[in-house]
């Protein structure tokens, strides 16, 4: 169906976008990690929350271009929080062909191997548009000429998942050109799944499904809880309004990123401790993810497993060590290679991933009661006990223990870094009342001062909303 007559928004005239095709749009929050976030990898249970922030896709299919081969992918994106940024890039839709050939779409691996030599931004809105086409033998054409605009308030590198807001918002505003058809209305429900793929095969970043579950299942006023396995399990949402609590995200002006060495380590390590657990512990020969040992065991043996752990895991152990007793594989296909010359904390990460899937149970059956203030303060000690986890797996930062250090105080229950660590985002969990927003406030004025920057520079979080949606497309313009 087409346009008729009119005129386009000034704003998408000057981008491209053409009032004789339809525009569809879709949009999705970012998340705040309240619990179990650093574990996902591991199979882990864990808490999140969709934020008011969203990042908002805008699709057109145009015109075939005569020439097979010619067809383009322009992308403009713009970032509207903080600093404002705006990115641009055209890109041939013959990448996504094998040998150029219109018949056989590439595989995952060579998509990303293309990237490489276009923005690699651009991997995340690409990436799920090229798996939703793969997956659903969606007829792609190197004569295709397509036109996406990007707006978002969602921070970069912020640790709340712009990447999976813009991941998913791609998957719903692409799928949502080939209409409404019981096949295209089962495709989006996998949209975390495709998104998931999309950053670990075609972006090239290790991460878990949990991003991607939060930005596409969020539900205002209401905490999500998920089991990180395949499939993923989700929980009953949460409705946080009632419980008379309050979470809020700080930023700790340290940027976020998790492709960093700390957080490729931590990951790598979990996995290179499930692989000697499976080696070394009769017991212990099946499970299919680390944290489902919590679940799939008794108390009794899961207590024989920490006592295995502690000896024997190594607390420290060269990737060159690892590799001439176990060899090369440490069991995930995502995690980045083990490097030789690194130091792998096994123990520790070990620890990190059963643990924090430990406190994230226990952090929802403590939700599912009627609270009282005693409540609020095991929900936080909770939070604390997982901040410092994220210590003795050099997941964190200097500024971001200023802060934690700073929200230890009356009417804050607890505080942790968020998501994979190094910087980003601070979650703190008050009551919600005057008195706790004031002591959130003067917190963050204190720790502008501390850090000689302005309290303009530092962002809050305090807001939820609902998850991914399909907006009107726009048919007709005016």
């Amino acid at each position: 169906m087409g346009a008729s007559g009119g005129q386009l928004p000034s704003n998408l005239a000057a981008l491209g976008f053409d009032t004789k095709y339809p525009i569809h749009i879709a949009s999705s929050p970012g998340r705040l990690d309240v619990i179990g976030g650093i574990a996902d990898y591991s199979g882990s249970r864990v808490i999140q929350m969709p934020i008011e922030s969203h990042t908002t896709v805008y699709i057109q299919r145009k015109w075939k271009s005569k020439k097979v081969g010619k067809g383009t992918i322009a992308i403009t994106s713009i970032n509207k929080s903080g600093e404002h940024t705006e990115k641009f890039v055209k890109i041939p839709m013959c990448i996504f062909f094998l040998n150029n050939q219109e018949t056989t779409l590439q595989k995952y691996e060579n998509l990303n191997y293309n990237f490489s030599r276009y923005k690699s931004w651009s991997a995340y809105i690409i990436g799920p548009i090229f798996i939703c086409a793969k997956e659903n033998d969606i007829w792609l054409s190197t004569r295709d000429n397509f036109v996406i605009y990007i707006t978002s308030s969602v921070p970069e590198g912020k640790g709340v998942s712009s990447s999976a807001a813009v991941e998913i918002a791609s998957c719903m505003a692409f799928l949502s050109l080939f209409g409404h058809s019981p096949s295209i209305k089962k495709a989006r429900k996998h949209a975390p799944l495709y998104s998931f793929f999309a950053e670990n095969a075609i972006a090239g970043v290790p991460c878990g499904i949990m991003d991607q579950l939060a930005c596409y299942h969020g539900k205002l006023k209401h905490l999500i809880p998920f089991t990180c396995s395949l499939p993923p399990l989700v929980g009953k949402q949460l409705e946080f309004s009632k419980k008379y609590l309050k979470l809020w995200g700080i930023d700790s002006t340290v940027r976020h990123f998790n492709g960093n060495s700390s957080y490729g380590r931590v990951r790598a390590a979990a996995f290179m401790g499930r692989h000697i657990i499976i080696k070394e512990s009769l017991l212990f020969r099946t499970f299919e993810t680390l944290c489902s040992i919590n679940r799939v065991f008794n108390s009794e043996q899961v207590n024989i497993l920490h006592d295995f752990i502690e000896m024997n895991l190594p607390e420290a152990i060269t990737g060159n060590e690892f590799i001439e007793i176990y060899g090369l594989d440490h069991g995930d296909k995502i995690t980045l290679p083990i490097s030789k010359d690194a130091v792998y904390y096994i123990r520790a990460s070990v620890n990190l991933a059963l643990r924090e899937d430990v406190r994230a149970r226990k952090f929802e059956q403590i939700l599912h009661r009627d609270l009282d203030e005693a409540d609020g303060y095991s929900l936080g000690a909770l939070m604390r006990e997982s901040h410092l986890s994220y210590s003795r797996c050099s997941m964190g930062s200097p500024t971001t223990e200023i802060l934690i250090n700073l929200l230890d105080i009356p009417h804050i229950f607890g505080a942790r870094i968020t998501g994979g660590g190094c910087g980003g985002l601070i979650i703190c969990l008050t009551n919600d009342s005057k008195e706790a927003g004031e002591a959130v406030m003067e917190t963050v004025a204190k720790f502008c001062t501390l850090q000689k920057v302005s309290a303009g520079q530092i962002r809050l979080f305090k807001g939820s909303s609902d998850g991914a949606n399909i907006s009107k497309s726009l048919f007709q313009f005016v």
